[in-house]
């Protein structure tokens, strides 16, 4: 759980080669945060990815009750 994280969708895992494991996430986060507040929460997120082994991570940023562009998300 990361603070100012309020929800994520639209996890997606794969592996490039057998060896280098990447992944995308859309996180949806709480309240009006600024782009420090934003900034930081997508460090913690990234460093969370990279423990677990995924050595690139795509990370888009939604705010609360915004709509996902993504069809059917």
């Amino acid at each position: 759980e990361v603070e100012g994280v309020e929800n994520l969708h639209d996890l997606h895992f794969w592996t490039l080669d057998g060896e280098r494991n990447v992944a995308s996430v859309h996180l949806v986060l709480s309240g009006d945060l600024g782009i420090e507040a934003s900034s930081a929460i997508r460090k913690v997120a990234q460093d969370i990815f990279e423990r677990k082994g995924i050595s690139h991570v795509t990370i888009q940023m939604e705010c609360a009750g915004e709509d996902c562009t993504l069809q059917n998300c």
